[in-house]
């Protein structure tokens, strides 16, 4: 990965992202962390059909399989009420 600094990303950043269209790996410092730049399709990329790699048939297969399985165990009183520590986490 290439990475810059933020003033220098910033006087070659026409370069920059030409190279990020052409798929290289660019990273740019910002407040002691590397912020990727690249490019991501119409809806944006990080949405979860990208991030998980599903088509939108399957990720409406996905969401109904959650709710049955959570709808029995809500009613099987399998579901517990989560109150925010760790702690209740691990069961």
């Amino acid at each position: 990965m290439k990475t810059l600094t933020a003033s220098a990303a910033r006087q070659s950043l026409g370069s920059l992202l030409t190279q990020a269209l052409a798929g290289k790996d660019i990273g740019i410092e910002w407040r002691g962390k590397v912020v990727a730049l690249r490019a991501v399709g119409e809806r944006g990329g990080d949405d979860v059909l990208s991030e998980y790699a599903l088509t939108p048939k399957e990720l409406v297969r996905a969401t109904r399989k959650l709710e049955r399985q959570a709808t029995h165990e809500h009613k099987t009183g399998k579901a517990k009420v989560w109150d925010g520590t760790t702690a209740r986490l691990r069961g």
